[in-house]
């Protein structure tokens, strides 16, 4: 297999090597220029196709090299490798690609500063405030304290009639007891002997004679 000529063969086929053309990611018509350069060839398509892969490699490992003993580097006195020429037609191609790498590393070095920048930012934003020691803390108002009211009591019908009956008494209650004051003290027991229907109609009774 004669490399110059397969480097020639795949020169003239740019969807092969050449990102920028439209049918490169057409892998039908990629294995199809294969396939027309190995009967070119009288290879085998998998043999050019491994072929056309290591010098393209070795190539790309060389421009390195010669790059960097143009930026500066002592030259090592080996000599230039036979193919380089004929594959120079690669070094447009790579040259952009090297650009466009540098590009997307300065851009992403720019976004990861202003990334950092923001999460700063961010976290000093959402740390606590410092408060000064000899700032005396808020001190709570002071609700004073309220006694709490007696619920009244509701008055039901039997102890307003015991009030009446007390009020009257009392009115009634002569200075010395009488034969009246005897009497009614005297019936005080059977009274309270009575059920509580009994004693309200009894004192019931008791307001309506009086």
């Amino acid at each position: 297999m004669e490399d110059e000529t397969l480097i020639m063969c795949v020169q003239n086929r740019s969807s092969i090597y050449d990102k920028r053309d439209p049918l490169h990611h057409n892998m039908d018509h990629i294995q199809k220029q294969w396939e027309a350069i190995a009967q070119e060839m009288g290879c085998e398509v998998n043999a050019v196709k491994s072929r056309w892969g290591h010098m393209r490699d070795y190539f790309l490992k060389k421009r390195r090299e010669y790059q960097t003993v143009k930026s500066g580097q002592a030259a090592t006195g080996k000599k230039k490798w036979h193919l380089y020429d004929t594959l120079s037609f690669l070094t447009p191609i790579y040259e952009q690609r090297d650009t466009s790498s540098n590009l997307s590393q300065e851009n992403s070095g720019e976004t990861t500063q202003a990334t950092e920048s923001l999460a700063d930012l961010e976290s000093q934003a959402s740390s606590p405030m410092t408060v000064r020691s000899d700032t005396p803390p808020p001190q709570a108002p002071v609700v004073p304290y309220k006694r709490p009211q007696k619920r009244k009591r509701t008055a039901s019908p039997g102890n307003d009639v015991d009030t009446e009956i007390l009020k009257s008494l009392q009115l009634q209650q002569p200075e010395c007891l009488d034969d009246d004051d005897m009497w009614a003290r005297s019936i005080v027991p059977s009274v309270r002997s009575l059920n509580h229907l009994e004693k309200l109609e009894f004192r019931l009774e008791v307001l309506r004679l009086l």
